[in-house]
């Protein structure tokens, strides 16, 4: 319910009436987005099209991708991201139908997700852009998913179930300049920039692993108060900046949640 006070003047006095009104939020419409954080180890064009409900594609020569790297497909105002199953020389199987017709020649990217690398000599960069997408397309991030998977019991005075790092890990937003918008070293970190934070144990995690989970959520009022917007036309980044050894940690993943701003 929205209440609206209006006051009139006529002559010496004033007259302050009260309007109420019901008021309905409704979500928006436009597409939603979520995708991996994932290190760039190339690009590569299509060699043929693709049809909807395809699962295989055929890249052109001379690209490196492996089977466990996600390959990024981008073509006017449409992404998509799969997991590659299987690669047969150019012939590359994925883990989810396509869901768009990507055309001969479309530019893609490929590349690991997985966090759990050295960056202690040479920062590693895992990101996701619109960049490649149609000028005019914009995304809002609402909201950052992290989970890390390890052997070793983990608390709030490790970083997984590692040493707290040195650096720290920096989540970044690069436009037309860039800014930092936080830096964990240890678990305790994440509670203090997202709160939500939760651990399983062994007994409970992936084949006997230990494993702990965090949101951070921008949009609301009750969060940042703001959605981060990353724009094609500026070739807008969200990037997480690994510069310490994280390679002893089984695992660690990133996710981007939001929408697209008009489609």
């Amino acid at each position: 319910m929205l209440s609206i006070l209006s006051v009139i003047g006529i002559g010496s006095s004033f007259y302050v009436s009260e309007h109420v009104f019901d008021v309905f939020i409704q979500d928006q419409t436009t597409r939603p987005i979520e995708l991996y954080l994932f290190r760039n180890e190339g690009t590569f064009d299509l060699a043929t099209g693709v049809s909807i409900d395809d699962n295989t594609f055929t890249a052109e020569a001379g690209h490196s991708i492996t089977a466990g790297d996600i390959v990024c497909f981008q073509d006017s105002i449409f992404i998509m991201q799969t997991t590659v199953l299987n690669v047969n020389v150019n012939e590359i199987t994925i883990d989810s139908p396509f869901d768009y017709a990507f055309k001969q020649g479309a530019g893609c990217a490929y590349g690991t997700p997985n966090i759990a690398v050295d960056g202690s000599l040479t920062p590693q960069i895992f990101a996701v852009s619109p960049a490649r997408l149609n000028k005019g397309v914009d995304w809002d991030i609402t909201r950052m998913i992290v989970a890390i998977t390890d052997d070793d019991p983990m608390d709030d005075g490790k970083f997984g179930g590692i040493p707290a790092l040195t650096n720290g890990i920096t989540v970044r937003v690069t436009d037309s300049f860039h800014y930092n918008l936080f830096n964990v070293k240890r678990n305790a970190d994440f509670r203090l920039t997202a709160y939500d934070v939760s651990y399983l144990d062994a007994t409970l995690g992936p084949d006997g692993l230990y494993s702990i989970g965090v949101r951070k959520s921008f949009g609301g009022q009750d969060k940042y108060g703001v959605v981060l917007r990353l724009k094609s036309e500026t070739k807008d980044k969200f990037q997480l900046i690994v510069r310490d050894d994280l390679s002893a940690l089984n695992e660690m993943y990133v996710k981007i949640q939001g929408h697209f701003v008009d489609y």
